[in-house]
């Protein structure tokens, strides 16, 4: 299991880039007994925890992101390669019910609900951007509780709300 590939990636990786939930269970379960290092780094620097995080937020699975939570070697904000997070995905994706669980634990795990892409775009931007009115509301009624930045602005300066001016025209 700890057998690297040319480009850094573990068997790990693998499962979890294909979302095999139940391989990427198994190889975390038996990771201390076999010796497996689930923090090895690919050759663009991701681990496959911090791959299988982002692929579950991705598919907005409730059951494995609550799983996934139990993990303890994991960076919940480890980017993609482009600088998307898990949460960022979560929201492009107009996953609500994996937005709301995120939210409410992003303090005990320590996730960045404010973290930009490589092009400035928080999660908020996203979800303006794909018009998905709940989350959108869901992230403002709850942003001063969980220090989420609304007025974040990408590379241009534009914000969340500029992403949607119909839905907050006065």
């Amino acid at each position: 299991f700890n057998e690297r590939n040319p480009d850094g990636t573990t068997a790990l990786h693998e499962a979890a880039f294909a979302k095999h939930d139940d391989i990427v269970q198994m190889i975390v379960s038996h990771a201390q007994q076999l010796q497996i290092n689930l923090d090895f780094k690919d050759e663009d620097g991701r681990t496959g925890l911090g791959m299988y995080f982002r692929e579950v937020c991705k598919a907005g699975d409730l059951k494995n992101l609550e799983k996934i939570l139990t993990f303890t070697t994991i960076d919940f904000n480890e980017p993609s390669p482009n600088g998307q997070s898990g949460f960022y995905y979560t929201c492009w994706k107009g996953h609500v019910q994996a937005v709301k669980f995120l939210v409410q634990k992003s303090k005990s795990i320590d996730l960045d609900l404010n973290m930009a892409n490589d092009d400035g775009l928080t999660a908020f931007h996203s979800a303006c951007q794909n018009k998905h009115g709940e989350i959108v509301d869901y992230l403002i009624a709850n942003s001063e509780e969980f220090d989420i930045n609304l007025l974040a602005g990408e590379k241009y300066g534009r914000t969340g709300y500029d992403a949607w001016p119909d839905k907050f025209q006065s």
